[in-house]
């Protein structure tokens, strides 16, 4: 089972709490093919049915529990535009020091 490795609290920038948990070991399902089905399905539905427990008592409340997502985007919309406000600080800091920006994995230069 996946275990937290880091655990955040809602800020200003992502009003949500957050975990980053470890990778389950194994082959991704995209870099190979699925030869028997059936048994693909039932180990699935068996890890799905472990996965699905009650969440402790001391877990966080989500108030958006249950709600369509399309009235879930206000903290991923602030979250990009904290970033997209951060790429223009840092965009606009490099056009100042005439260092090159490295975006998208390529470097322009100011």
């Amino acid at each position: 089972m996946p275990t937290p490795v880091r655990c955040g609290e809602p800020s200003e920038r992502f009003p949500k709490h957050w975990t980053v948990m470890t990778w389950v070991p194994g082959e991704p399902l995209d870099h190979g093919s699925i030869s028997r089905g059936a048994h693909a399905a039932d180990t699935l539905a068996s890890f799905l049915r472990a996965l699905h427990v009650e969440a402790p008592a001391e877990a966080p409340i989500s108030s958006d529990f249950g709600a369509h997502p399309k009235k879930c985007t206000d903290g991923f919309d602030n979250f990009f535009q904290a970033v997209e406000a951060d790429e223009a600080r840092t965009s606009a800091r490099a056009r100042r020091m005439n260092s090159p920006v490295v975006r998208n994995g390529r470097v322009r230069h100011a």
